[in-house]
């Protein structure tokens, strides 16, 4: 199945959602009451995904709420997701390397396309949303967003 799309030139970041159907029915279906370990390692698809499957007013196309599902995140990745118990607990380094920069008064630049800016700027930065003083952020338009296509 996940050949065909490659075949069709179908690229992982739109592919369309693939189902496995034996006997003309969907296999191993999601439904309420199962535990589902979640990880997923695109920032946005994460978040996307993660509100389809906790969030019941969620409106982003059509599916079923489960009450009942156990949904645990490998991370916790987003603080909108705080109340879900993790796989691995939030590490929150006491000194980053570019709070150390910072407070030496080193310059410093940090420079990423788009999708992955968090990972050289929060993430880099030990979950801090905003830049030191003295450190700078360049993001660069991804040429894998929508802007481009």
């Amino acid at each position: 199945m996940l050949k065909e799309q490659y075949k069709r030139g179908a690229k992982d970041y739109w592919m369309d959602p693939l189902v496995n159907i034996k006997q003309e029915k969907p296999a191993g279906k999601i439904k309420n009451g199962d535990s589902l370990f979640f990880c997923c390692r695109r920032g946005d698809r994460q978040r996307q995904l993660l509100e389809a499957f906790v969030e019941p007013q969620f409106d982003g196309f059509q599916r079923d709420f489960f009450p009942d599902l156990s949904v645990v995140p490998l991370v916790q990745f987003h603080e909108k997701f705080s109340d879900l118990p993790t796989i691995f607990p939030p590490v929150n380094p006491e000194w980053t390397l570019g709070e150390t920069l910072s407070r030496a008064q080193i310059r410093q630049t940090r420079i990423a396309e788009s999708e992955k800016a968090g990972h050289v700027t929060f993430f880099f930065n030990g979950r801090r949303v905003d830049p030191f003083e003295g450190e700078d952020w360049v993001i660069v338009p991804s040429p894998h967003s929508s802007q481009f296509l």
